[in-house]
């Protein structure tokens, strides 16, 4: 289990995504060291998949990356776009592949995987395990 957060500068628009396997508050106060502006902990979401769900945050607020784990967004924005990832895990945060490993982030950004046959499959390597029995590849 782990945390994906939000922290926002001061009273601006610069928002830092990161993710921690501990509540981020510690992170908070190691960030403020070095930050001549105040902040603040806006967002917390802890889940298994944290940094599946921190690379599909970044990517969906790739247009208002500035540097690093930075963003210059409305709060409002990154609010929306955590709430989308919240709703989606709620049915798909335990979908691992043989090894374990979180497949989050490939079954979000390709949510409609379809084999020939019409069979749908959640990820990719659940159509590839598929395709090497199916009859319509033979």
């Amino acid at each position: 289990m782990g945390y994906v957060y939000v922290i926002r500068a001061g009273n601006t628009n610069y928002h830092k995504v990161g993710i921690s396997i501990h509540y981020p508050d510690k992170r908070l106060t190691e960030l403020q060291t070095g930050n001549h502006l105040p902040l603040q902990l806006m967002n917390v979401f802890e889940t298994t998949a944290y940094e599946s769900v921190e690379t599909l945050l970044h990517h969906a607020l790739s247009e208002y990356h500035t540097i690093g784990e930075w963003f210059d967004v409305d709060y409002a924005i990154i609010e929306n776009k955590v709430k989308d990832l919240r709703t989606f895990l709620s049915g798909h945060e335990d979908v691992t592949n043989d090894f374990g490993e979180s497949l989050v982030e490939e079954v979000m950004l390709n949510p409609r995987l379809t084999c020939r046959c019409g069979l749908e499959f959640k990820t990719r390597s659940g159509l590839g395990k598929h395709k090497k029995t199916c009859e319509t590849y033979s």
